[in-house]
This record gives structure tokens, C-alpha cells and sequence, in this order.
């Protein structure tokens, strides 16, 4: 491969991971807008577990976006948290529903990994809005979580 069109293949890899022609970053709503979009593909198709990373990075994105915002900007922050916590929650939920149902065309029944990620997400939210402490359940449930995961990676490398 010649070195020029290297530089055209990793300038179009650039812009698809989120820069554009000029090197600015793509806006916080072009962002927004692709993960929403392709939180929908995924339920379009079926496919839970890419619906379930969607809304969790959604829910990500929007948590990491509230913390860029000034202190003055309080009703913002706090819309983007709730917003953030509706999309973790629904991204856990539908982990939590792969793992019961498992998905016919994948044969993929196991997701916690996906369930501990969005729970911690989930954490963070209740954290910054104040919550946590007044949901134990929650962080029970995490560390139940991580014992578990502990105990599965044990096993994977004594097998």
C-alpha cells in the first residue's frame, strides 16, 4: 500500500470516529444523534445486546457531557443525569433480558459483562445526583456483580 493512500484510509478513519475535514470534533449533537440512531438500528434488528450498548454509551455520553457543563448550568446537568440514568437503566434492563431469554440468531446468553459495565455507569449517575447513598440496593448489587465476574475469570483461566 502506498504511503498516500495510508493517509486517505486513516483520514477517512479519523472523520468515522469523529472528526471531521477540519479536525474540529464532531458536535455533541451529531454524537447524540448517531447513538440514538443506531440504538434504534439495533431494535430494528433485533439484536438486544447492540441495543444494550447503544443506550449504554448513550447514557455514558450524556453523564460525560453533564460533567463538561458549568455549575451554573444546574436544570441542564440535572436533565442530562435523568436522561442519562433512563438510558443506563434501559441498557441494564435489556442486558438482564438477554441473559434470561437469550437471542435466537447469536445463541448469546451471556452478558454480564454488558450488566456490570452499565450498573457502574449507573452508580456515577446516582452518585452525582445525590442517590446513592439512599439506594443501598444498588451498590449490593454491584458488588454481587463483581463477585461473580471475579469468579467466572477464575474459572477462565484455570480451564
Amino acid at each position: 500500500m502506498k504511503l498516500s493512500s495510508m493517509r486517505e484510509q486513516t483520514s477517512l478513519e479519523y472523520q468515522k470516529a469523529g472528526k471531521v475535514e477540519d479536525n474540529r470534533l464532531l458536535s455533541f449533537y451529531n454524537i447524540e444523534q448517531i447513538l440514538y440512531k443506531a440504538a434504534e438500528q439495533a431494535k430494528e434488528l433485533k439484536d438486544k445486546r447492540a441495543q444494550s450498548n447503544a443506550l449504554g454509551h448513550l447514557g455514558r455520553y450524556l453523564y460525560e457531557r453533564s460533567e463538561q457543563l458549568p455549575n451554573n448550568e444546574k436544570l441542564t446537568k440535572n436533565k442530562l443525569l435523568q436522561d442519562s440514568y433512563n438510558r443506563t437503566k434501559k441498557a441494564i434492563l435489556l442486558a438482564e433480558e438477554i441473559d434470561e431469554k437469550g437471542q435466537n440468531f447469536t445463541k448469546v446468553k451471556y452478558t454480564k459483562d454488558l450488566v456490570y459495565q452499565w450498573e457502574w455507569q449507573l452508580g456515577r449517575v446516582l452518585r452525582k445526583q445525590g442517590r446513592l447513598n439512599k439506594n443501598p440496593k444498588k451498590c449490593s448489587r454491584l458488588l454481587l456483580l463483581m463477585k461473580l465476574l471475579l469468579i467466572i475469570l477464575s474459572l477462565c483461566v484455570t480451564i
